[in-house]
């Protein structure tokens, strides 16, 4: 089995040489947690959707496409992250590929936490919710919410502590502890950013969420093997595995 991680960013990938069919998992950006400009703590950005789409039926040598957001802002929400083996756009079935939502990011001076990224809109055969972010109490910024792992929902933060994945997801950044500090961004794939906190002057920006990610695990067929032959030894018939024959013994017919 191979298995390859596409980074934000990337558009097209093309099917390697003997490959019939790809497991495709998408997993959405995380949330900007919100910034503050006036005093008070932040609310936690929401973690990235999970979506897996099993087995895409796909030809060798030919151009899928996919779109890979960068972590939401503060205040602003990522697009969904999507891969499509048939065109350049959002797939309406796991035909085509899979997509998730990312987690929702939080507005500035604003203190509830940002949603994880749901599974309603998403397109797979397996769905796993992000997790949210942390609604700050108005004096430390929230955590953000873990984004889904590869078999598990996200994790709700609960504190300031931005939440900790399951396996294959991405962490929530911590919530500003500190007077005027700012959030830490969530971690890749899709964690929310953790709220700012502002106490006397300046803005105090919340953390990024982080970027989504696409993971495509496929087999390739192997090819015939030829083992050395001796000297004097001539091939087995055209096509077939070549094996060792004992010395002295021409090829078969």
């Amino acid at each position: 089995m191979t298995t390859e991680t596409l980074a934000a960013g990337t558009t097209t990938w093309v099917v390697p040489a003997g490959v019939t069919s790809v497991k495709v998992t998408v997993i959405g950006a995380g949330g900007g947690a919100s910034t503050r400009t006036t005093n008070g703590g932040g609310g936690g950005g929401g973690g990235g959707a999970t979506s897996i789409t099993n087995a895409i039926t796909v030809t060798a040598g030919q151009t899928t496409y996919c779109s890979i957001p960068t972590g939401g802002a503060p205040g602003t929400t990522a697009g969904d992250v999507w891969f499509n083996k048939a065109a350049n756009s959002a797939p309406a079935s796991t035909t085509n590929g899979a997509l998730a939502k990312a987690g929702a990011s939080v507005a500035n001076n604003t203190l509830t936490g940002g949603a994880g990224g749901d599974t309603a809109s998403g397109v797979g055969d397996t769905k796993y919710v992000g997790g949210n972010g942390f609604t700050s109490a108005g004096t430390d910024g929230g955590g953000g919410g873990s984004s889904a792992g590869t078999a598990a929902v996200g994790v709700n933060a609960t504190s300031a502590t931005g939440a900790t994945a399951p396996t294959g997801g991405g962490n929530g950044g911590d919530g500003a502890t500190a007077n005027n500090t700012n959030g830490v961004a969530g971690s890749l794939p899709g964690g929310g950013g953790g709220g700012g906190k502002r106490t006397s002057n300046g803005t105090r920006t919340g953390g990024s969420g982080g970027n989504a990610r696409i993971i495509l695990e496929y087999t390739s067929p192997l090819g015939a093997s030829t083992a050395s032959l001796p000297s004097g030894v001539g091939a087995m018939g055209s096509g077939l595995t070549r094996a060792i024959l004992p010395a002295g013994l021409g090829h078969m017919g």
